[in-house]
């Protein structure tokens, strides 16, 4: 995260909580952003990527914990990090995540965000957005909170309404996206296919094939690449 690193070289990240962390996968930019850090505590509603992340972080000071970042369990000003990358459009109840986050941050702390959007973006990368909605719309189905890529002004909206004494944006883009290449797309096809599959007796099952054959189509002629994303760096 190069905003990250360039705002915070020679800094300590302190006591870091990070935010709908999945598998963890954003932790290693926050690692290593900062000159050094306390802890790290990741915190996601289920704890299905847990034991891997887990695994992968052995020996470092990093824990998960399955948590409603809605409800988060830890006290005010307990943190002087708070962070959530690609977890907004995962949220029943933004405000109400945005809000325990900076509860928990200590003045002059700082909060992170990265979040993609689906704005501005070329063929490649619309392709990515078209897929990502199709999989939001199959989760919806299956009763996960999954939702459409927000825009850049909303996301710009959110952040200005949080309280941050200060921020700056920037564009992040995905360096040699690996997603381009023939064997990958044939992969996501196939898992695709394999998603799709989970709803074949619910009604909007024809609906939801015939847009898979369009992306399919897109994937093969047009191609693929991740969307941009929007990377929000503040101060309370």
């Amino acid at each position: 995260m190069k905003m990250l690193n360039e705002m915070f070289a020679g800094s300590s990240g302190g006591r870091i909580l990070d935010v709908a962390t999945e598998g963890g996968w954003f932790i290693n930019k926050l690692k290593d952003a900062f000159i050094d850090i306390d802890e790290i505590i990741g915190i996601d509603i289920t704890d299905q990527d847990f034991d891997e992340a887990r695994e992968r972080f052995k020996g470092d000071p990093v824990s998960f914990v399955v948590m409603d970042g809605a409800n988060i369990k830890f006290a005010n000003e307990s943190f002087d990090t708070v962070a959530m990358a690609a977890g907004m459009h995962h949220l029943d109840d933004i405000p109400a995540v945005l809000k325990e986050m900076m509860r928990v941050l200590k003045p002059s702390g700082t909060f992170v965000l990265r979040e993609m959007y689906r704005d501005g973006q070329n063929d490649k990368q619309m392709t990515d957005v078209l897929q990502h909605d199709w999989y939001a719309k199959i989760d919806r189905l299956l009763g996960e909170p999954h939702f459409p890529t927000l825009t850049k002004q909303v996301i710009v909206d959110y952040a200005n309404g949080i309280g941050l004494s200060r921020y700056e944006t920037q564009q992040h883009l995905c360096d040699d996206c690996p997603r381009s290449k023939g064997e990958t797309i044939k992969k996501e096809i196939t898992e695709m296919g394999e998603q799709l599959e989970k709803i074949k007796e619910l009604p909007r099952y024809g609906e939801l094939k015939a847009e898979l054959d369009m992306i399919i189509n897109r994937l093969n002629t047009v191609g693929v690449s991740c969307q941009a994303a929007l990377d929000i760096v503040g101060i309370k």
